[in-house]
């Protein structure tokens, strides 16, 4: 005579998968709900450009939890994608790196330039709880940028920002590696390669000290002028830009 099969067995080997079921369901639940109800605030940012005679180039943003990973650490070297911003002007690569971050509610950029004395401005949607970054270069120099790194915002924010230096190219102040219209349009733009000194580590910007004044230097290296870039033109106080937010 065959033995039937126990039905308590068969209700208990079915468990775990039915627990696993209901485990996925509530974590889809709990994720579709902290979507559904957060607070969603859209802001307007105003970017000043404060400087004299330093354009900021495209502007690299993005919206996240205060917890996610930072664009970038004071005293730690820069990422690849920052330096990319810091020396050639361009946001898409940080884009591109923070998309797919953990934490992340969006990540976007913002045609530049923004001259000196000039002013751009851009909406931004920031949830409660969420803070904002956004990041451009200084495009006369070598690695100058400005930051907001994961700032808190709320309806009349007035946030300055300095100039830092990213340490990832030496502040040779030569047009070759410069590429704003400081330079000779169509220069080379080099990337320098790292050197024993150099900076190496994010850090405050010690400005445009027109350390080839008064030397002869190859012509791919000069001004737009012809001659040796000036820190009478191009150095600068702090802060560079002065960033506004108003809530819409």
């Amino acid at each position: 005579v065959k033995s039937q099969p126990d039905s308590s067995d068969s209700l208990h080997s079915q468990k775990p998968m039915m627990y696993s079921l209901l485990f996925l369901a509530a974590c889809a639940n709990a994720e579709w709900a902290e979507t559904r109800f957060e607070n969603r605030f859209t802001y307007k940012v105003q970017l000043d450009n404060l400087s004299f005679r330093q354009p900021l180039g495209g502007i690299f943003v993005m919206v996240h939890r205060p917890d996610s990973t930072p664009l970038f650490r004071f005293n730690e070297k820069a990422s690849p994608e920052l330096a990319i911003l810091a020396e050639d002007g361009n946001p898409q690569p940080l884009v591109d790196l923070f998309a797919r971050a953990k934490g992340v509610k969006s990540s976007f950029s913002v045609a530049g330039p923004v001259l000196f004395g000039q002013s751009t401005n851009f909406t931004a949607e920031i949830p409660e709880g969420y803070v904002l970054t956004l990041a451009t270069m200084a495009i006369n120099t070598n690695d100058c940028y400005v930051a907001l790194n994961g700032v808190k915002v709320y309806d009349g924010s007035i946030l300055d920002m300095d100039g830092l230096d990213a340490g990832t190219e030496e502040n040779n102040e030569l047009c070759s590696f410069i590429p704003g219209p400081a330079c000779p349009a169509g220069g080379d733009n080099l990337r320098a390669e790292p050197r024993e000194g150099d900076e190496g580590f994010v850090h405050v910007h010690r400005g445009f000290h027109g350390i080839n004044e008064g030397k002869v230097i190859a012509k791919k290296d000069l001004g737009a002028s012809g001659f040796p870039l000036s820190a009478v033109r191009y150095d600068w106080r702090n802060p560079m830009a002065r960033v506004t937010i108003y809530k819409m």
